[in-house]
Order: structure tokens, then C-alpha cells, then sequence
């Protein structure tokens, strides 16, 4: 997937629950994420765990 595909995979979930993301997350998952392979998966766990647990509407860095 290219940057801009990762960004509208993270994106559009949040739109959808009406989190906003903190300016930066996204860019920082997808950098921590790297060119791997499997990144795929280890993004769909990542954002599973971040919105089981959030309990604000803004989803922070440090939630990460």
C-alpha cells in the first residue's frame, strides 16, 4: 500500500466514530510501521488496540 492509502486506512475509522487524531499520529504509525512486510496486519492490531481503548474523542501520540 502507498503513504496516502495507509493514511485513508487510518483515517476513515476515525471519521467514522468522530475521534479526531492528534496532528502527527498518523505519521507516526505509518513511519513506525516502515516498507515490512506484514505491516499490514501489525496496522490492523495496532488500530484494534487504540480504539478499544480510547475513551476521548482526540486520540493522542501518546496513546502509542
Amino acid at each position: 500500500m502507498k503513504r496516502s492509502e495507509l493514511q485513508t486506512a487510518i483515517a476513515q475509522p476515525a471519521a467514522k466514530l468522530k475521534v479526531e487524531l492528534e496532528q502527527g499520529l498518523t505519521s507516526k504509525l505509518i513511519d513506525d510501521l516502515g516498507n515490512q512486510p506484514g505491516r499490514l496486519p501489525l496496522l490492523e492490531f495496532t488500530l484494534s488496540l487504540l480504539w478499544e481503548k480510547h475513551v476521548t474523542r482526540l486520540m493522542k501520540k501518546l496513546a502509542v
